[in-house]
């Protein structure tokens, strides 16, 4: 068994690529991570999501764009092209349909750094439901198991 990348995407899923070795992340959110913990200049007139990996990020960069419009904490020039960037981003996650995750994670941890992850061994997607194959199986071994104790 691999183990699965522990990050969780803003629509609540999670990321579910192979994690590096000793590593609670993947390559790309590990780097995600190593660049956010970078230190910033003092001044942010937006707080943007560090990726624009799902709709539901996508979402909210939108939101907080729009609020510092709307409170003239940006110029019109620059949130213009971030406006832009979102669109690229949006288009780029047309084949997802979901804002919010079907199958989000149940339970997190948080880890040293206070970032927010998912359970160690947590799948990623929905529950795996039994196969047809293993229903017929299991009615006939319970119908085995009754004729049993009729006899």
């Amino acid at each position: 068994m691999v183990p699965e990348c522990r990050h969780i995407k803003t629509s609540g899923g999670k990321c579910g690529s192979p994690a590096l070795r000793v590593k609670p992340y993947c390559y790309y959110h590990s780097r995600l991570k190593e660049r956010a913990a970078q230190p910033r200049g003092p001044y942010l007139a937006v707080e943007l999501p560090a990726s624009l990996e799902d709709r539901g990020s996508i979402q909210l960069a939108l939101s907080e764009i729009v609020t510092a419009i709307a409170e003239n904490r940006i110029d019109t020039k620059r949130a213009g092209v971030l406006l832009y960037a979102l669109q690229i981003a949006s288009s780029n996650a047309k084949h997802q349909n979901e804002i919010v995750c079907a199958d989000s994670v149940d339970e997190t941890v948080v880890n040293e750094q206070g970032e927010e992850m998912a359970l160690e061994g947590a799948k990623a997607g929905p529950p795996e439901e039994e196969s047809l194959a293993d229903l017929l199986i299991k009615e006939v071994r319970r119908r085995n198991e009754e004729n049993q104790q009729l006899s």
